[in-house]
């Protein structure tokens, strides 16, 4: 089915200005910050924000490698564990955390 013709030329013009800010020194110059300061990164910043990424909901493992195949859910052995932001986070010797809801 046809769009009508005025909403073809919202369409276009949307993406024409998308396009435009895409292209724009902004832009560019925000994504090269971006990216100088990822580089920049300390192994703690890069775990903390790794790990921290939804941290209402508990965070996220960065190594599920090695808490789900063995050690027992654990974090045994995990070069981040000191860093990590991660609900889950335990030794073997530590009691499991109750559930989230």
């Amino acid at each position: 089915m046809r769009k009508k013709k005025g909403s073809r030329i919202r369409e276009s013009e949307e993406v024409l200005e998308r396009t435009r800010y895409l292209n724009s020194k902004e832009f560019k110059d925000k994504m090269a910050k971006i990216k100088s300061d990822r580089e920049s990164q300390t192994y703690q910043e890069w775990v903390e924000h790794s790990t921290g990424i939804g941290r209402e909901r508990g965070g996220t493992c960065i190594r599920p490698d090695i808490f789900l195949t063995w050690n027992d859910k654990a974090c045994d052995g995990c070069t981040c564990y000191e860093f990590c932001l991660c609900y889950n986070k335990r030794k073997s010797l530590d009691k499991k955390k109750k559930r989230l809801k």
